[in-house]
Order: C-alpha cells, then sequence, then structure tokens
C-alpha cells in the first residue's frame, strides 16, 4: 500500500471496482477479503497469525475454474497416526472426512491407500478453515508411509488453476491414479496362473480385484474416453476407457454405471464412472481392474507408465511459484519441528 491509501484504493488500483465486503481483525486476528472483479485479477495481500507468517491471498480449489473469491485465512494443522485405517486416524487427528478424502486424492498417485498403509505411517495437514465456498482446503501435507516421505503444497497459478506440487515444483497429478476404489483390498492379484474360483480351472487373471460393498464408487484412474459401456460374458457390466492411442483401462462387475454415461463419453480422472457389484463371473461383490498398453494386459500394481504432467518451468511462474507456498511450508515445517521437540522433550522427562 502507498501511503495513505485505504483498502478501497488498493482495490481499485487493482481494478476491482467493488469491494463487496472487508472484514478487518476479529478475535483470532484472521482477515478475509470478497471482491469481484469482471475479469481474473492478481491480488496478493497479508494476514497476521500467532506464528508472524506473512501470506498471499489464496483462491480457488482443485477446480478447473475461476473464483473471484479470495481468501485470508488463519492456517490450521494437525497431525495423525495410522493405527487401523485413514479414516479412523484422520478422525482422531480432528480431520473432517472431506478433509481426509482431500488428503488421499493429493497423494493418490504415490500412494496405494487400499493396499499399502501400515500401522505407524504418519501424516501432518496444514488447512485453511472456510476456504473455497466455505469449505476447509488443504495447503500443504506430508505423508510418511513405509519410511517414504511424501510432501505437497497447494499452488494457484495466474489463471485461478489450483494443483498440489512438490516443494520443488514438481507436479503430484499423473496420468493414472495408483487405485480406482478407495480404501478396498485386493482379493485376487495379477496372476497368469491362477485357479478360477467360479470354473474350477487355470485360467490367467489379467487384472487385479478389489473387494468392496455392492455400491461403492469405481472411479476413472485417468482421463479419457469411454470405448465401451454395457455387458461383456464373464465381466458382467464393464466400463472400457480408452486413454490415447496406447492406453485402455477395464472396469468390471459393475452393478450399475453413473447417470448420463455413455459410449463415446469423456471423462476425467477421478471421476465415478460406476459402482462396485457382483455381476458377471463373480462370487462376491468387488472391482475387477485391468491395465492395458498397447493392447498387452499389465499387472496395474507394477506398470512402468511415463506418467509425470509436465509443470510450467518458465522463471516467472518458478518464482511465483516460491513465494506463494512460503508460509505453507514454514508451517508445514513448524509443526514437525514442534513435535520432534515434544517427543525429545518426553524422552528427557
Amino acid at each position: 500500500m502507498k501511503p495513505g491509501e485505504t483498502t478501497s484504493d488498493v482495490l481499485t488500483r487493482l481494478g476491482s471496482m467493488q469491494a463487496h465486503k472487508v472484514v478487518s481483525a476479529n478475535q483470532d486476528k484472521t482477515h478475509m477479503m470478497v471482491i469481484s472483479t469482471d475479469k481474473p485479477q492478481e491480488f496478493r495481500g497479508f494476514s497476521s497469525s500467532q506464528f508472524g507468517l506473512s501470506g498471499t491471498s489464496n483462491f480457488g480449489r482443485r477446480f478447473g475454474r475461476y473464483t473471484h473469491k479470495f481468501n485470508m485465512m488463519q492456517l490450521a494443522s494437525t497431525q495423525g497416526v495410522i493405527t487401523s485405517s485413514l479414516p479412523e486416524a484422520g478422525k482422531k487427528a480432528g480431520l473432517s472426512d472431506a478433509l481426509t478424502d482431500q488428503l488421499t486424492q493429493i497423494f493418490a498417485w504415490d500412494i496405494d491407500f487400499a493396499t499399502n498403509l501400515h500401522d505407524g505411517d504418519r501424516f501432518t495437514v496444514v488447512y485453511e478453515r472456510g476456504g473455497f465456498n466455505g469449505a476447509d482446503d488443504i495447503v500443504a501435507a506430508e505423508f510418511v508411509n513405509r519410511g517414504r516421505t511424501y510432501r505437497a503444497v497447494r499452488y494457484i497459478d495466474k489463471d485461478g488453476y489450483a494443483n498440489y506440487y512438490t516443494p520443488e515444483g514438481h507436479a503430484l497429478q499423473k496420468a493414472f491414479l495408483s487405485t480406482p476404489v478407495d480404501f478396498a483390498r485386493i482379493s485376487s492379484g495379477f496372476n497368469l496362473s491362477r485357479r478360477h474360483p467360479v470354473l474350477n480351472r487355470i485360467r490367467a487373471h489379467k487384472g487385479v480385484d478389489y473387494a468392496a460393498r455392492t455400491g461403492t464408487p469405481v472411479k476413472a484412474t485417468g482421463n479419457g474416453e469411454i470405448a465401451f459401456l454395457g455387458r461383456k460374458g464373464g465381466y458382467g457390466q464393464v466400463v472400457i476407457i480408452k486413454h490415447g492411442d496406447r492406453y485402455e483401462t477395464v472396469y468390471a462387475h459393475l452393478s450399475k454405471y453413473k447417470n448420463g454415461l455413455q459410449e463415446g463419453s469423456m471423462v476425467r480422472q477421478g471421476d465415478v464412472i460406476g459402482y462396485v457389484g457382483q455381476t458377471g463371473l463373480a462370487t462376491g461383490p468387488h472391482l475387477h481392474y485391468e491395465f492395458r498398453i498397447d493392447g498387452v494386459h499389465q499387472n496395474p500394481l507394477t506398470a512402468q507408465v511415463s506418467n509425470s504432467i509436465p509443470v510450467r518451468s518458465n522463471t516467472a511462474a518458478l518464482a511465483d511459484f516460491k513465494s506463494q507456498i512460503q508460509d505453507s511450508i514454514a508451517k508445514l515445517n513448524l509443526i514437525k519441528a514442534n513435535s520432534l521437540f515434544a517427543k525429545t522433550n518426553n524422552a528427557y522427562n
């Protein structure tokens, strides 16, 4: 701000002719601004907090559209340890179901939450209270899975599109999710010599079975076009998605399809396409999932796919990225440091 300027002066200078609401310091010393513009504008503000960190304003969530809502909210944080399941650990840590689900979405490309969580795995989450449309939103997170540490920070580009990256600026989003069903267990793996449970003879199992209750949502693991939707022999009700020229995924034994889908429909990664069932040759409700490369079946759990989505690497974008994430990373590091200090202090007492 320039000497003598008011908030309205600043907003006008930035191109916002209507300041709908400005809420100044409340008891928590947080600030929020909601402004309306006729075109996207870049806006930077400051937020005071108990940690004395200055913060750039954040707008929107991980949706592919621009929002005119800017928030500078107090950041909250929590930590949790897996002892039985992620949902249970999330509840104990005070996370809402929505935030726990968002945590799995952020790391879904690197961690198989259906089969690869272990007791002792832990997470740290920094989130924005009342972010986009009043909902809490993760701005930084760390997940330690089997001793390996994964970190993510939210970055919103100049066009208002938000996504999650490593602190070094590498996109976490990959071409394919690690699993199409949340919190399910593998009941049968990829095995070319498996004895079929219904036919009682050796028959190659060219996919992975995820045991889950009937009606559990099934998600497309990648962007693509529905090449087939209908009944197909032992597959029962099945959806086949074509992902470009080389890749194809299969989702079988569905109880029903998502309303409105048909052959030729375009789907995005994470979209619900159907629901777990027991149609076709199946002894119980589960999803049979296949992954094909150039028409050849691959083990979905080990298939090698060049699937990193390129990150904008120009100097200006990288500088903006570093500037925007600094407070989120500082808060994440502070929470980790406090936790380590508490453990060390307890060990000496």
